[in-house]
C-alpha cells in the first residue's frame, strides 16, 4: 500500500512550479487538458468525491450517473480505475473545515503560511500534526484566509484515492453559494508529492518529443540546404580558374575591338589623301613633278615645276574631281631648271 504523504505544507521547488505552468501552457494550447473542473459546477466533467457530515458521496460520472456511490468507496475507485479515469477531485461541504481570516492584506505565501500555523496552536483547539493548512486559489484576494480541515476526515479518502493509484486533479470547498479551489502551491506540496513530480517529468518529455518531432523536419531542411551550399560553393571555386582566364579573353577582345576602331577611324581620315595624291598622279604628266602637298578637309595646296604649268590647268579642272583651280602666285622661270614653277590651289568636287 502506498504511503500518503502527510505533513507541514511546504512550497514545491521553482523548477516544479515552471514546469507545472510551462505543461499547462502546452496542454492549453494543443486542447490536450480534457478533464479540466467546472468550478462553478463541481463533478459536471469530472468524477467528485465530495466529502459531508453524513457521509461519502461520488459526484456525478459515467459509471455512476445517480451520483451515489455502488458500494464503498474503494469499489468506485475501482470502478473508476476500470473506466479508465486517471483524476478526481475532491469537493469539501462547509461542516467538513473551518476557513479563518489572516489579514485584510495580501501576505507573501510563506508569511501566509507560517501566522496560519501560529493562529491555528494559539487560537484553536487543533494540534498542527492534525490539521491541513490549505490556502484558496485566489490567494490573497480581498485579503488573506485559510481553510483548515482535520486529517482524520480527509486521510482516509486521500489514502483510497492514492491506493488506487488515481490522481487528484482539484481540491473543492463549498462556500455559500460558490465554490473556491485549492492554491496550486499547497495541492502540490500536499498530495502525492513523488508521483506528481514523476508525472510533470514525463509530461515534460512528451512535450520535448513533440517539439522535437516537429523541428526534425526543419532541421533535415537546413542541413540540405547547407550541403545544398557547400556544393555551389565548391563548384564556384572549381570553375573559378576557368572565369579568370574568360574574363582575360574579354580584356584582350575589348582592346583589339578598341584597336581595330581606331585603325578604322584613322584610315577613313587618310582615304582623301590617298585619293588626292591617285587622282593628281594620274592627271599630271612625267614631266612635272610635285614639291609640296597639302590637304585640309577638300581644300588641296600643291606645290611643283612643270614643262608647262599653264597647260596642267585645264587637266586638274577638267577632270571632275576638283570643282576650282585657283593659281595662288605667278608661274616661275627657276635658274638652272627646266620648266615652271607653280603654286595651286585646289578645291575637291562634293561626294568625292
Amino acid at each position: 500500500m502506498a504511503e500518503l504523504a502527510i505533513g507541514r505544507p511546504a512550497p514545491p521547488p521553482i523548477w516544479l512550479e515552471a514546469l507545472a505552468w510551462f505543461g499547462s501552457q502546452i496542454s492549453a494550447l494543443v486542447r490536450l487538458d480534457r478533464t479540466t473542473v467546472d468550478r462553478s459546477n463541481p463533478g459536471e466533467r469530472l468524477p467528485t468525491i465530495r466529502i459531508a457530515r453524513n457521509g461519502v458521496t461520488l459526484g456525478v460520472s459515467q459509471s455512476h450517473p445517480d451520483g451515489a456511490l455502488a458500494g464503498s468507496l474503494q469499489d468506485a475507485l475501482q470502478s473508476l480505475k476500470s473506466d479508465h479515469v486517471k483524476n478526481v477531485a475532491l469537493y469539501l461541504e462547509e461542516d467538513r473545515y473551518l476557513k479563518r481570516s489572516l489579514s485584510a492584506q495580501r501576505l507573501p505565501f510563506a508569511t501566509a503560511q507560517r501566522m496560519a500555523e501560529l493562529d491555528v496552536a494559539a487560537n484553536t483547539p487543533f494540534a498542527l500534526e492534525d490539521v491541513y493548512i490549505f490556502f484558496p486559489s485566489r490567494f490573497g484576494e480581498g485579503g488573506t484566509a485559510y481553510f483548515l480541515v482535520a486529517k482524520k476526515i480527509l486521510n482516509p479518502v486521500l489514502q483510497e484515492v492514492l491506493d488506487h493509484r488515481i490522481s487528484i486533479s482539484s481540491v473543492l470547498f463549498a462556500v455559500g453559494d460558490r465554490t473556491e479551489a485549492l492554491n496550486s502551491y499547497t495541492l502540490n506540496s500536499m498530495f502525492f508529492r513523488k508521483r506528481m513530480r514523476s508525472k510533470l517529468v514525463l509530461q515534460f518529455a512528451f512535450y520535448a518529443a513533440v517539439l522535437t518531432l516537429m523541428l526534425f523536419p526543419i532541421i533535415k531542411t537546413y542541413q540540405a540546404m547547407i550541403e545544398s551550399l557547400d556544393n555551389v560553393t565548391a563548384q564556384v571555386e572549381a570553375l573559378k580558374p576557368k572565369a579568370i582566364e574568360a574574363r582575360r579573353k574579354f580584356k584582350q577582345r575589348d582592346e583589339l575591338l578598341s584597336n581595330f576602331k581606331s585603325f578604322t577611324n584613322r584610315k577613313n581620315a587618310y582615304e582623301p589623301v590617298v585619293r588626292t595624291v591617285e587622282t593628281l598622279s594620274a592627271l599630271l604628266d612625267d614631266g612635272t613633278y610635285l614639291i609640296s602637298l597639302a590637304v585640309n578637309g577638300n581644300k588641296v595646296s600643291i606645290r611643283g615645276y612643270s614643262g608647262s604649268a599653264a597647260g596642267i590647268v585645264p587637266e586638274l579642272s577638267g577632270n571632275g574631281y576638283f570643282k576650282s583651280v585657283r593659281s595662288t602666285s605667278a608661274f616661275l622661270k627657276v635658274p638652272g631648271r627646266d620648266g615652271e614653277q607653280f603654286s595651286f590651289e585646289l578645291e575637291v568636287s562634293d561626294g568625292r
